[in-house]
């Protein structure tokens, strides 16, 4: 049987899940509203079909799995229950589809993987500089424990979900404690960065589908909410807040993080709305229709 990663649970940053919560009022085995890509564009190989895919099965534990039953229907029955982290990211690849992520091919094996990106000359050491600059959402991270930044040493693979450009990701992963989950890593495991070649550029804006009109833009029954990442309608909403006077004023950047999530509710207090933090069909027809 070709080698496959044999560790899963690994050093992260003493404060995880204070980040986590900041972001995502998080809860690892929540599969609900974890992060935001669910709007947005929905075209093969990009950013938001591949973390649409992967946010459909946080909290997923245990082995065998639906992601090593997939691998081992094609590579054979040993990888059922096998250290699954690379497995995870040939799922989402493959169903997403974003096969950018695995520029070679399906890997049980991070150290293959990790060379695919160096071959293809999209592939950077986990140094904290080139962490800020090249680890932007949808880039492929390999892990080090012993702390190298060889890509023959990596065992543990993962891809960005948030860049806290202090150094540090916010990453989601198959595998780690037998699960998928996110997490917070900073350079001293971080030893290679992968750089996919998606359609538009792990670095560039979702697009969400155009509204018409003042409408409600994105369908019935969808709630912006705390962890919606890289928004438009997020964006909009911090837009009017400030003209409504919130203040401090909030950075328009697209991102509903708790001083969003507080300037929602100033907004729902003082226009006598439901006080949840939430942006649903109630709060979007005051603020805009």
């Amino acid at each position: 049987m070709p080698s496959v990663d044999v560790r899963s649970w690994p050093p992260t940053e003493p404060d995880e899940m204070a980040v986590l919560d900041r972001f995502f009022e998080y809860e690892p085995d929540d599969r609900q509203g974890v992060f935001g890509f669910r709007i947005g564009s929905l075209a093969p190989n990009t950013v938001a079909v591949s973390l649409n895919e992967a946010q459909k099965w946080i909290g997923v534990k245990g082995r065998p799995n639906v992601f090593t039953r997939e691998y081992a229907s094609r590579h054979g029955s040993e990888f059922l229950s096998v250290a699954w982290c690379d497995i995870f990211q040939t799922y989402i690849a493959r169903h997403a589809p974003a096969l950018s992520m695995i520029p070679r091919g399906d890997r049980a094996y991070t150290p293959w993987h990790a060379g695919d990106f160096g071959a293809a000359a999209a592939a950077y050491v986990g140094t904290a500089a080139n962490i800020v600059k090249y680890a932007k959402i949808g880039a492929v991270i390999f892990f080090d424990w012993n702390g190298s930044n060889s890509s023959s040493m990596v065992d543990h693979v993962g891809y960005v979900v948030k860049n806290l450009d202090d150094g540090r990701l916010i990453t989601c992963e198959g595998n780690t404690s037998d699960m998928v989950a996110l997490r917070v890593r900073g350079p001293d495991v971080i030893a290679v960065i992968g750089v996919p070649k998606y359609s538009t550029g792990p670095s560039a804006p979702v697009t969400p589908p155009k509204p018409v009109g003042d409408a409600w833009p994105y369908g019935p029954g969808v709630f912006m909410r705390k962890g919606w990442i890289n928004s438009a309608g997020v964006l909009k909403v911090q837009q009017l807040l400030n003209v409504e006077g919130y203040r401090p004023r909030l950075a328009t950047d697209g991102d509903f993080g708790t001083k969003t999530d507080t300037a929602v509710r100033w907004y729902q207090k003082r226009n006598k709305l439901a006080v949840d933090g939430i942006v649903g069909p109630a709060t979007w027809r005051r603020m805009f229709g």
